[in-house]
């Protein structure tokens, strides 16, 4: 396992094209250590096995800027002419893939806010890689119904007691 500073580009992890699924997760924004990992697990579909990579995000924009530096890795493990199934149980990251790049992109990185996009140069990156994969975005919560859990759930213990983040308070 590797660990990035949010994003810095990577050669494919895969090198022939084929069709991928990842995950995205993480500790979201633990109060108690004040920073945050956003994890990606990528494998052939149907693979029991992962590969995945960690990011530390800190800050006011830290949580959202680490999972959406995980997609963007997940994307680059792959050659190009690739077919990723993406899955995040974290409702902002699916939003801003799905439904905000588009307008953000179009309106020069300037959200409904009338600020600039956080994150967006992160968010630029990703549409540059994903113009040469195929990328399919999916809402789903993990859990141990799952069969992908086991291995999923040990890479983030793997990952979080790396950086020592802790879970987030009740």
């Amino acid at each position: 396992m590797q660990t990035n500073d949010w994003y810095p580009e990577q050669p494919p992890q895969f090198s022939k094209a084929g069709h991928f699924e990842a995950v995205i997760f993480g500790s979201d924004r633990p109060r108690t250590s004040g920073k945050s990992v956003a994890i990606f697990a990528i494998g052939q579909k149907g693979a029991p096995k992962f590969k995945g990579t960690g990011y530390v995000s800190v800050g006011p924009s830290g949580e959202y800027r680490g999972y959406t530096a995980a997609a963007v890795g997940a994307v680059e493990a792959l050659s190009p002419n690739s077919t990723i199934d993406i899955y995040t149980h974290h409702d902002t990251t699916f939003r801003a893939f799905t439904e905000w790049l588009p307008r953000w992109s179009a309106n020069g990185w300037i959200g409904s806010d009338r600020k600039p996009v956080a994150a967006a140069e992160i968010f630029q990156r990703f549409l540059h890689v994903t113009e040469t994969r195929n990328i399919h975005w999916k809402f789903h919560l993990i859990g141990p119904w799952d069969s992908r859990y086991t291995a999923i759930e040990q890479l983030r213990q793997e990952v979080q007691n790396q950086f020592k983040v802790l879970e987030p308070e009740a």
